[in-house]
């Protein structure tokens, strides 16, 4: 979901943003607007009023010119009206309240409208020419406060900020509602699948039916666990073999070693087979008295024993075990290695020597297959001996 919020929050962010550049404008071009229709107002009030005021004077004199003024002023509380004399010194009620600069259209006959701040207010200031009879240049002054425009700005920005805001959120929850449905569900299928592949679970394909990017990358993931899938199975099979293959291998190895020993354990079961055989017919032809009897079974059960020890010697080493590693000592382990050889050095005139010592030394091994090695190890030394010789083992 990550994405998906992520997606959903740059799409919303975008829109946000360009909602707010159109709010901008808008609200610019409202102003522009009011501001333009405030002005044409106040020209067409100007001239209504300047030519009504103008008449009056005309027919019933200055006085009830002024009162119609007054009478106005009176009636529109929003907007100051007065008359005022061009040039009335300062201080005069009727004088002019901004600058005299940019009035110069009016004795052209022309409005002018103008913008003037007075203390800490501004204006809207339209001032209409008018013709008295006197001669002397007088004006209708209308003022209209920007209070209502500072409302009427207030008043749009507010409801535009809070119609963008809904459409803002609006915008959100269904880029998020589609970022999930489109993206966020998806994804999160895709790395549930990617999990179970880590995990060697290649079952379980995934179902999107979408025709976009991601329906094209789900199908290739199924397409890819198969792969891996068929793979793994051959791949196993493979293995198996090998195993198995380097598992002949070994034995065969074995068995030639073994026929390598054999050469000097006939040699060494020669001896006590004859002593065997010597004592059996010697009891089986009377020759020994009763008294040594029990002597001549001592020395034929001897004699077996150590012949049984060496073929039982022979029969382990042949005999083939899966891998299995255990922590042993392996001084044993060398010594019964060395004990397996002898009688093939001894054939070769090579003494072998043990320097085993009394401490224990442990290790991680697989027992066979290091005295496979052991063994190995001796016959290449005696074969490389013709004439002879010592050769020492040393555990440490």
């Amino acid at each position: 979901m990550r994405l998906a919020r992520r997606l959903a929050l740059g799409i919303a962010a975008g829109v946000f943003l360009v909602l707010l550049a159109n709010a901008a404008l808008r609200i610019r071009r409202e102003i522009d607007l009011f501001d333009r229709e405030a002005r044409r107002d106040a020209r067409l009030l100007a001239e209504v009023l300047a030519d009504a005021i103008g008449r009056a004077w005309h027919v019933e004199g200055e006085k009830k010119a002024l009162e119609a003024v007054d009478g106005i002023r009176k009636d529109v509380h929003r907007i100051r009206i007065r008359w005022v004399w061009l040039d009335a010194p300062a201080g005069d009620p009727c004088a002019l309240l901004g600058p005299k600069e940019g009035l110069e259209p009016l004795a052209q006959g022309r409005i002018v409208v103008r913008e003037e701040t007075r203390g800490p207010e501004t204006f809207l200031c339209t001032y209409a020419p008018l013709s008295w009879p006197t001669g002397r240049p007088g004006a209708l002054e209308i003022a209209d406060s920007h209070a209502e425009r500072r409302a009427y700005v207030k008043e749009t920005l507010l409801r535009t900020l809070y119609v963008y805001a809904i459409l803002a959120v609006a915008v959100i929850a269904i880029s998020i509602l589609i970022g999930y449905l489109l993206v966020g569900r998806r994804v999160r299928r895709l790395v549930e699948k990617a999990r179970r592949i880590g995990a060697g679970d290649f079952g379980f394909p995934i179902v999107d039916r979408g025709r976009d990017e991601l329906g094209f990358l789900a199908s290739e993931v199924n397409a890819m666990a198969d792969r891996i899938r068929g793979a793994a199975e051959r791949l196993e099979v493979e293995t198996q073999s090998r195993q198995a293959t380097l598992e002949s291998l070994r034995q065969a190895d074995r068995l030639s070693t073994i026929g390598t020993i054999a050469s000097g354990v006939a040699h060494e079961l020669g001896t006590p087979l004859n002593v065997v055989s010597a004592h059996a017919r010697m009891i089986e032809r009377g020759e020994t008295p009763a008294s040594d009897a029990p002597r001549s079974a001592k020395i034929i059960a001897e004699q077996a024993d150590r012949m049984a020890g060496v073929i039982r010697g022979l029969l382990t080493f042949a005999r083939s075990k899966p891998e299995a590693r255990e922590t042993r000592d392996l001084r044993p382990v060398v010594s019964e290695s060395c004990d397996l050889i002898s009688p093939l050095a001894k054939r070769r005139n090579i003494r072998i020597e043990k320097v085993i010592g009394d401490e224990p030394q442990r290790a991680l091994v697989d027992v066979p297959r290091l005295q496979q090695a052991f063994v190995n190890l001796l016959i290449n030394g005696i074969q490389a001996m013709a004439k002879g010789g010592r050769i020492e083992v040393r555990v440490e």
